[in-house]
C-alpha cells in the first residue's frame, strides 16, 4: 500500500537556504518567526499561521527573516492525494494553477495548544 503522507516533522532549526525541489507536494506552516520563501523565482514572506504550498518540482528556498523560525512540514504523494480526494479543490492548488496564484495563505491559521 503506498502512503499519502511521506513526511511529517517539526523544526525550531534554521531553513535551508539552497535552492532545491522535491518530487512530492510540500505544506509548511509557519508558528513562530517570519521567514522568506523564494518560490519559483518569487518571493514571498510568510509569518504565524501563514500555511505555505509548493507543488512537486517547484523550485524553492527558504530564508528565516526572525528568530526563533518555527514551523511544522508535510510532504505528500500528489499521485495518492488525486488517488484519496478525486473530485477535491485541494489538488488544484498543487496542480493547474491559475495565473497569479499566491501559494502562501496569509488567513493566519491557528493551531491548538498542547
Amino acid at each position: 500500500m503506498k502512503t499519502l503522507l511521506t513526511d511529517l516533522q517539526h523544526s525550531i532549526a534554521q531553513a535551508p537556504e539552497h535552492c532545491h525541489c522535491h518530487m512530492t507536494c510540500e505544506m509548511v506552516y509557519v508558528k513562530r518567526g517570519r521567514a522568506r520563501f523564494s518560490i519559483a523565482g518569487v518571493d514571498y514572506t510568510a509569518g504565524p499561521g501563514c500555511l505555505v504550498l509548493i507543488s512537486p518540482l517547484e523550485e524553492h528556498s527558504v530564508r528565516a527573516l526572525s528568530e526563533p523560525y518555527e514551523r511544522y512540514f508535510a510532504t505528500l504523494s500528489l499521485p495518492e492525494l488525486t488517488r484519496a480526494f478525486p473530485h477535491s479543490a485541494l489538488i488544484g492548488v498543487f496542480r493547474n494553477r491559475p495565473a497569479g496564484f499566491c501559494p502562501v495563505s496569509y488567513t493566519h491559521l491557528t493551531l491548538p495548544t498542547t
